[in-house]
């Protein structure tokens, strides 16, 4: 299978008996990655489906393009990152993991998009023929760690462990 899309069998996450091994991570652009660190933003949007379930890493991408530095001072992306003492574009990193959370369903955005909150529908992208990848149980890093990152799904070179979880 392509880099673009590790298979589950070549890098599927290990949890048992306390442990938690991820090793694919997928690259958001901010202000989008920090909220869903923050576990604000719940659903990925894309426009292809993933048929992963389990654990992966959210890596806040190194570029950071003006309009959405800017949306960091728009409701409902302001209230959202403000709550946590993220004022300024600056305060949100970049080119780093932050956070791991479970893909728990990947479904096509019409199906959900009704029933979506203000602030969620706000987070992403729900035009027809997208897919929400639905998320659940994120856990916030200690602190970020550096790493490049990349289009698509990617294995991590280092995986993110218990001891990186907050």
């Amino acid at each position: 299978m392509s880099d673009l899309f590790p298979s589950i069998d070549q890098a599927a996450p290990v949890e048992a008996a306390g442990e938690l091994v991820v090793t694919l991570a997928v690259s958001l652009t901010q202000p989008w990655a920090t909220l869903m660190e923050l576990g604000e933003k719940l659903n990925e949007t894309r426009s292809w489906p993933w048929n992963h379930r389990g654990w992966f890493a959210i890596h806040a991408a190194k570029g950071f393009p003006p309009d959405c530095r800017a949306l960091v001072d728009e409701y409902p992306f302001d209230h959202a990152l403000r709550r946590y003492g993220f004022r300024k574009p600056q305060d949100l990193p970049l080119g780093a993991v932050v956070a791991v959370t479970r893909l728990v369903e990947c479904v096509r955005t019409e199906r959900i998009v009704a029933g979506l909150s203000f602030k969620e529908s706000s987070f992403g992208d729900y035009t027809r023929g997208r897919f929400a990848w639905r998320t659940a149980g994120v856990r916030r890093l200690k602190a970020p760690i550096p790493m490049r990152g990349k289009q698509g799904v990617w294995t991590m070179p280092q995986p993110i462990t218990l001891a990186d979880l907050r």
